[in-house]
């Protein structure tokens, strides 16, 4: 498969899971494997969720269109239980209410694996 965009991506590997191709479980330790070989060189993944991540990816999925693993930036994505900071120290231990975003996101099926950094106060 050939993907233009990650639009495309999720919407590959969606189908790719829907057909049973592939397990979310298994998407997930592959996305898992990935972050961490890249992470130490990118500083790209500041929180990660890997427990609730597999948690979620064995459990009974919700229907929709999306079931696959992706991150979640704090500041339009907050999730519930996981510290926000916008990007700012000034922040750094703030604790998030989940936005109506990640519950779009949830009930989509998407399976949310880390929090990624952004930029100061976003």
């Amino acid at each position: 498969m050939v993907f233009q965009n990650s639009a495309s991506l999720m919407a590959g590997v969606a189908e790719l899971v829907r057909t049973r191709q592939i397990a979310p479980a298994d998407l997930v330790e592959e996305a898992i494997r990935r972050i961490e070989a890249h992470n130490p060189k990118l500083n790209a993944v500041i929180c990660k969720l890997y427990d609730q991540a597999r948690t979620t990816a064995k459990s009974d999925l919700p229907d929709g269109p999306f079931k696959v693993c992706r991150s979640a930036k704090d500041m339009h994505a907050t999730v519930k239980g996981v510290p926000t900071s916008c990007g700012t120290r000034m922040l750094k231990t703030s604790p998030a209410a989940r936005q109506r975003i990640v519950r779009r996101y949830r009930a989509a099926g998407v399976i949310l694996l880390a929090r990624p950094t952004s930029p100061n106060l976003a």
